[in-house]
């Protein structure tokens, strides 16, 4: 069995939403619930038409949140419970969209710009989730966003299929008539190989590197401040490099979780991961510089000593 020895969740508003004076368009979350772990994250699409996705956004990591709290214990019965879990995602979100509106019907100005016969639209959200249980690993993804993982063997993949349809600007949602058939679902059980460091991240992360290889280089990056046990520099400072990366790229929010596991012993299968650069013996600032996007080169990441105030 597996051993969580380091997690953490972080969030930041982009400049972008900050100069349009909007809110921070994510929300993510992390909970215990004894045999289990479960993280997640969610972006609100914060369009002109989805003007409440802040809320549909926080809806959606409450209710995978309340709805894994029941997650089974053993793998079989878990595999029985993916089978239904976007459905009862979808429902539960849906649900709770409609007693917001209850409470907060659309005013006349927001009716103008609304969307008539969808009312989910304004609340519209991707959702990245994970859950770590004894025997399995659990993830589950609907709309853009990253979840990728380090392998025993140093390498680095993605934990659910791409979806072409999630592309720039476009992306599938929680607020579309069918979205409970959009969802990707992976389900990793003892027997198989799993990874030991576990990013989820909303997309201004990915917005901000040119290729895959780039991103990937976090889950190396953050390996070896565990492996050195520097977990307090990234206790203090992971909230100011995602601050650093927007702003110097994407402008976007970010929201990132971090969980870190004990090495397992099992053999990675080829033809699931993708190659990623190994990891360097180096501290410091070049160390530090690894953690922004090329094109930055003089930013307060660099100094391992800095905290934010």
């Amino acid at each position: 069995m597996d051993k969580i020895i380091y997690k953490i969740a972080r969030s930041i508003r982009g400049n972008s939403h900050v100069e349009k004076r909007m809110p921070n368009q994510d929300s993510i979350i992390m909970k215990e619930y004894g045999n289990h772990t479960m993280v997640a994250v969610a972006d609100g699409h914060g369009s002109e038409e989805c003007y409440r996705s802040h809320t549909g956004s926080r809806f959606a990591v409450e209710e995978f949140s309340r709805i894994m709290e029941k997650v089974p214990f053993k793998v079989a019965e878990v595999s029985v419970f993916l089978q239904d879990l976007p459905a009862e995602i979808v429902t539960s979100w849906r649900k709770r969209v409609e007693e917001d509106l209850e409470t907060n019907p659309f005013s006349e100005k927001e009716i103008t710009t609304a969307t008539g016969a969808n009312p989910y639209l304004a609340y519209g959200s991707t959702l990245l989730g994970c859950c770590i249980g004894r025997e399995y690993r659990l993830f589950i993804q609907i709309g853009d966003g990253d979840m990728f993982g380090l392998f025993p063997d140093g390498k680095t993949q993605r934990l659910v299929p791409d979806d072409p349809r999630c592309s720039g600007d476009e992306s599938t949602s929680l607020c579309a008539p069918l979205a409970f058939e959009d969802f990707r679902c992976v389900l990793l059980d003892s027997s198989m190989d799993r990874p030991e460091v576990i990013i989820l991240a909303t997309d201004g992360l990915a917005k901000s590197y040119a290729n895959d290889e780039d991103l990937f280089q976090w889950t190396t990056d953050i390996k070896a401040l565990i492996r050195k046990k520097n977990q307090s520099s990234i206790d203090e400072n992971l909230a100011l490099w995602l601050e650093e990366i927007s702003t110097a790229s994407s402008r976007d929010d970010i929201s990132m979780a971090i969980i870190c596991l004990e090495k397992n012993n099992a053999l990675p299968t080829p033809e699931m991961v993708i190659p990623a650069k190994k990891p360097e013996e180096k501290s410091g600032r070049s160390f530090f510089r690894r953690l922004l996007p090329k094109r930055i080169t003089n930013h307060s990441i660099m100094n391992p000593n800095h905290q934010q105030s």
